[in-house]
């Protein structure tokens, strides 16, 4: 992948040819606060508007984002260890994203499923408003998350349900059309 991280003050790098399109990710104060899909007219407005930020923690955290997720394009890499910064998020988005983070590579699990591992079992719809708000996507893998019937619902992300199976058919998950075969 080729990457633009620019001077060194840098608070955003763009990822200009990932397996998945241009990705610009950006820190916040503890970690990686933002990672988009963007499109050829984006990216001249983020460089510019993220080129004059200065942060010197974050280029180093960036550094680390662009190898890893090399790495994980190149099937080197299972899990992401990198610092999140998510604190703007709710209470209950932050639990959701916590758990969604711990799904394991090359596995899905139900917005039900997760909904109970956050305390709060009747709660699938409000984890797909979360899940579907979630600022890291790739880095917090939320194209793990599926239907409670194993059905790909919904991704935020350009190219939706294409892309979330593009993702989990890159970590080994089979599918038919649009659900996992378990």
């Amino acid at each position: 992948m080729k990457s633009q991280l620019g001077k060194k003050n840098l608070a955003g790098l763009l990822i200009k040819d990932s397996p998945v399109g241009p990705l610009f990710i950006t820190t916040g104060r503890s970690g990686i606060s933002k990672l988009k899909f963007c499109d050829d007219e984006e990216i001249t407005y983020l460089l510019m508007d993220y080129g004059s930020k200065s942060n010197e923690q974050g280029f180093e955290i960036l550094e680390r984002a662009e190898m890893q997720l090399n790495e994980y394009f190149n099937g080197k890499r299972m899990q992401f260890d990198l610092p999140v910064d998510i604190l703007g998020e709710t209470v209950f988005t932050q639990r959701v994203l916590e758990k969604v983070m711990n799904i394991p590579f090359g596995s899905v699990l139900s917005y039900g499923a997760v909904a109970g591992l956050t305390g709060n079992p009747e709660s699938a719809r409000a984890v797909g408003g979360a899940v579907a708000r979630n600022p890291i996507p790739i880095i917090i893998p939320c194209h793990r998350v599926v239907s409670s019937r194993n059905e790909l619902h919904g991704y935020s992300a350009p190219g939706g349900i294409g892309l979330k199976a593009k993702l989990l058919k890159h970590e080994g998950v089979l599918l038919d059309k649009d659900r996992v075969i378990t």
